[in-house]
């Protein structure tokens, strides 16, 4: 049984708590890692203490709830990725699987992840809470470092995915750089940092402290923590920059809006050198903390030649990065450049002393940011946990009882083997019959509200209205991430509340998403048939970015010219809004209008339709005259060899349920014996046909990330 529910994976760092089922790509919930209880037994009497005790000890928060509850104390079990208080630490497992996984310890196998530099003894407490309070059937400990190196491999080949690299992991409470051979910690190496996010919090702070009077007190460190996630970047060079923001700060100078808590009035803080400045600390840290004076990449150098020899070259070309700390823009241009520069400095002096004799094979640098950078650690356990042999090196609850909780002292490792023999991230595959027959069964059950075996037109729009939103909203959370990332590492996605937390500039979305030619012609309102780019698709994009700036005006419901969730979900998708689905109608015209007259002819509509339509569409020798008839017959209304702006709306956005309309065709075309309704053998009989009806998680649990976008791709009727 336990064998065949997904494994749960629980990232504890010192910030936050990742934590969801293995082979996800995304964590289910990220929670700060804090827990709020009553400290009530240092008032009153003994016999009122001892009561007080035994009923506080259900009386706590975790994560957000902690944070806001009000008469609690707030702790902090985990210090510097440590864990220094256990009773906590049990307490918070406890309401992570119940209360927001949501799930039975003994159903499930486990993976814990854990810093480099951890104890044997902490080791054997977390087998003890997981054995004996939890009674979970295997428990797996896993280093950090190893798991962010295989989340790395998602931008990289099947040839090029190795366990052996330098992991710089910075997270909100330490930084580390671990050194990795073919999966083996090098632990004489390790190195230490005593800087992480919550330090460049506090400078920020600070720096802010200094100039600006208007934030209150009570969220002066919010604000800060807010103006790094969004605004602060690396610079190639601090004097520089300086020189620069000195000459024309209004380029430089961003507005942060906040609200007071007590009063609810917005105040706005000018954000300048800070932008740059705070990121800084990682290559010049003596200007936060002048008791620490070495740069990031002086550390990196250091431990990557404290290695043997044999493995320095490979550490060199794999330096992978990991946790929110690593996210600042150019982070991983500017540490790259700077470890390049000490390696060539050291090749130089090393033929000048040689007198030519010696002439060393340049060393290439490579810092690896990928697409799993701020979670690397919980994405890796998740790869980890979903291979086969992951039940068989994890112990189990039957070994712990006969030999204690020393047998987690030490865990198996696993090497770049296990990983490539796994299916995360894999091959393209496409499930096989069994599957999908089988996959068919389930959603069939799922449609049939009233479990009479059979599906109705009713229900099957009902299901197809539940897909259609589910890919709508992942769409639109996938954006969200990538667009506005700091976010997602404070709340958990599923009690997230934009409106009442955040929202996204047009300035952030511009530079997030353009090049810089592309921006600069946007910002100084350039001509765009006579601005010089090298890009070939300048003007493309720069099309582009116009008709964003219209959609963004048009999702800007309250003109605040900033998107919260909502909005940015009619401006990803505006047929899902009465205001805004017009567009759709207004760029299709732009899109197919050559002669710019608001009308489309029969050839304009041609060579929309050739230029669109897949390369196997057009390979049907009836491709041309299917798309005149559908043109001439149902698309030009009034029979003037024309669509004008009343036909392509009711083209694009009919005034009919297409998928009330969808559900009955279904039934129609595969409906054997005329009653109406789908019943399960009709629905295996016709299973491909009903392949857009298996929503995305289902495909994930029977094939991979390549079958399940292909699939995806293949059924974009909706």
């Amino acid at each position: 049984m336990t064998k065949q529910t997904p494994a749960i994976v629980i990232d504890n760092g010192t910030g936050y708590t990742k934590m969801g089922y293995s082979g996800n790509r995304e964590p289910n919930f990220i929670i700060p890692s804090a827990i709020a209880i009553k400290e009530t037994s240092k008032v009153g009497d003994q016999a009122s203490r001892r009561l007080a005790r035994g009923v506080d000890d259900l009386d706590f928060f975790i994560g957000d709830e902690a944070l806001d509850s009000t008469g609690y104390s707030v702790k902090y079990p985990i210090r510097h990725g440590i864990v220094e208080d256990w009773d906590l630490m049990e307490r918070y497992w406890e309401q992570c699987i119940f209360k927001y996984l949501r799930a039975e310890p003994e159903d499930h196998y486990f993976l814990l992840t854990e810093p480099p530099l951890n104890t044997p003894e902490n080791r054997e407490y977390t087998a003890e809470i997981m054995f004996e309070t939890f009674n979970v059937p295997g428990l797996y400990i896993a280093v950090q470092a190893v798991l962010a190196l295989a989340a790395s491999w998602t931008n990289r080949q099947v040839g090029e995915r190795t366990l052996t690299g330098i992991v710089i992991d910075s997270g909100d409470g330490v930084t580390h750089c671990i050194p990795v051979a073919e999966g083996y910690i090098i632990g004489s190496c390790i190195k230490h940092i005593p800087i992480a996010g919550r330090n460049i919090t506090y400078f920020i702070q600070n720096l802010l402290r200094e100039r600006e009077f208007g934030i209150p007190a009570e969220q002066s460190l919010e604000t800060a923590k807010a103006i790094k996630e969004r605004f602060c970047y690396v610079c190639p060079d601090i004097a520089k920059e300086f020189e620069k923001y000195d000459k024309n700060q209004s380029k430089w100078i961003k507005k942060y809006t906040g609200i007071t808590a007590i009063t609810k009035q917005p105040f706005e803080v000018d954000v300048g050198f800070e932008r740059f400045l705070g990121p800084e600390v990682f290559f010049n840290p003596e200007i936060a903390n002048p008791d620490f004076v070495t740069s990031l990449s002086d550390i990196v150098d250091t431990c990557i030649q404290n290695c043997p020899i044999d493995v320095r070259r490979p550490l060199y070309k794999n330096i992978v990065l990991s946790g929110g700390s690593t996210m600042f823009k150019d982070f991983d241009r500017r540490l790259q450049r700077d470890i390049q520069r000490l390696v060539n400095q050291r090749m130089k002096l090393s033929y000048q002393l040689s007198q030519g004799r010696l002439n060393p094979t340049p060393i290439d640098v490579q810092v690896v940011s990928h697409n799993m950078q701020r979670y690397a650690v919980w994405f890796g356990g998740s790869m980890l946990a979903s291979t086969p042999e992951f039940y068989s090196v994890c112990h189990t609850k039957s070994q712990y009882e006969e030999y204690g909780p020393s047998i987690c002292r030490h865990n198996p490792v696993f090497d770049d083997h296990h990983f490539h023999e796994s299916q995360i991230p894999p091959p393209y595959q496409q499930p096989n019959q069994d599957d999908i027959n089988k996959m068919l069964i389930k959603v069939f059950e799922m449609i049939d509200n009233n479990d009479d075996k059979q599906v109705d037109s009713d229900e099957l729009k009902q299901w197809l209205d539940k897909i259609h939103n589910n890919l709508i909203n992942d769409n639109v959370e996938q954006q969200w991430l990538y667009y506005s990332p700091p976010l997602q590492e404070v709340h958990s996605w599923e009690s997230y509340d934009p409106e009442k937390k955040e929202a996204l500039s047009w300035d952030h979305y511009l530079n997030s998403t353009y090049t810089d030619d592309v921006v600069k012609a946007y910002q100084t309102d350039a001509n765009i048939d006579e601005y010089k780019s090298d890009d070939p698709n300048f003007k493309t994009y720069f099309i582009m970015l116009k008709r964003a700036e219209r959609r963004w005006k048009y999702a800007d419901k309250n003109n605040d010219t900033v998107l919260i969730k909502e909005e940015f979900k009619f401006f990803l998708h505006p047929e899902e809004s009465e205001h805004t689905k017009h567009l759709l109608v207004e760029e299709a015209m732009e899109d197919m209008d050559i002669n710019g007259n608001k009308e489309i002819t029969l050839e304009e509509y041609m060579k929309h339709m050739n230029e669109v339509s897949p390369e196997q569409d057009k390979q049907d020798p009836n491709f041309e005259s299917n798309h005149q008839s559908q043109f001439q017959t149902y698309l030009d209304k009034n029979k003037d060899g024309n669509l004008c702006m009343n036909e392509l709306t009711e083209w694009l956005i009919p005034n009919f349920d297409r998928h009330e309309a969808e559900s009955q065709r279904m039934i129609q075309d595969t409906d054997n014996d005329h009653d109406q309704k789908l019943n399960e053998k009709e629905l295996l009989q016709n299973n491909q046909y009903f392949l857009s009806l298996i929503p995305g998680e289902m495909w994930r649990q029977y094939s991979n990330a390549g079958a399940e976008s292909a699939t995806a791709s293949s059924h974009d009727e909706f």
